[in-house]
């Protein structure tokens, strides 16, 4: 854990380097020092159908999914979220306006007595 799914839409994937971005989003999980790195699993989504506001082409959205165990502290859960936004800001916003592009992380969490794996 976590399990991370970044879903983006097409005209913002030419903003992307999706896997130096998903390299960037596991070291920034690491150097927060409360995953193990071999825990850390992500994948990417690309949306080519979809609508954002009045349907204008240019509009899109990168909305980042961090699913962690429930048992984290909401400090922590908190943390996460602040630092995977602030990286996605970092890399986004100079090709990407606020108007056109928005950007979104959610912390989803996972009850421990309903995770199975093996």
């Amino acid at each position: 854990m976590p399990n991370v799914t970044l879903h983006y839409t097409e005209n913002v994937g030419t903003h992307l380097k999706v896997p130096l971005l998903l390299k960037e989003i596991h070291d920034a999980l690491i150097g927060l020092g409360m995953f193990k790195t071999q825990d850390i699993k992500s994948r990417a989504q690309m949306y080519t159908e979809y609508r954002v506001g009045d349907g204008h082409s240019q509009y899109g959205f990168v909305h980042l999914v961090v699913a962690v165990m429930a048992t984290h502290a909401p400090e922590n859960r908190q943390l996460v979220g602040e630092t995977l936004k602030a990286l996605l800001v970092e890399r986004l916003r100079p090709g990407l306006s606020a108007e056109d592009g928005q950007i979104r992380v959610e912390i989803a969490l996972i009850d421990p007595v309903l995770y199975f794996a093996a």
